[in-house]
């Protein structure tokens, strides 16, 4: 049953000790994935439990969220990795999403393991963004 999960998955946001992003372009597109991003927010902003940001794609990097415009919300493309079939087509990003993203998360370093970013030396532009955000990186 869907409320069944959403509650045990809520359950779990609210007692975890730390809570990992993931953040992909499916991520962003997904309900239940957007209702985890909410509680972590919200729990990271109550009682100041610590995100832990990944960027699962280049797509997601903080260079290119930083250069989202949360007006016109996101298109991209899905194509299912080289013999894997699935689904293929349009995911579109709300704007509410997009804003989301921006006013909370960019304060924090969001990981790229995958371009070989080294979490403890953040790029230039993630320090830059700290200050303007509003949040905090506590990872």
């Amino acid at each position: 049953d869907e409320d069944q999960f959403q509650s045990r998955m809520e359950e779990g946001v609210r007692n975890a000790r730390c809570i990992i992003l993931c953040l992909s372009r499916v991520y962003l597109t997904s309900r239940n994935c957007l209702l985890e991003l909410q509680w972590a927010i919200e729990e990271h902003l109550r009682r100041g439990k610590r995100l832990v940001v990944l960027a699962m794609e280049p797509e997601v990097s903080f260079s290119a969220v930083a250069a989202w415009n949360n007006k016109e919300g996101l298109t991209f493309q899905h194509t299912p990795p080289p013999g894997n079939g699935g689904w293929a087509g349009e995911m579109k990003v709300h704007p509410h999403t997009v804003s989301v993203i921006l006013k909370y998360l960019l304060g924090f370093n969001i990981y790229q393991e995958w371009a070989g970013h080294d979490g403890d030396n953040p790029p230039p532009e993630a320090q830059a963004a700290r200050g303007q955000s509003g949040a905090r990186d506590t990872a």
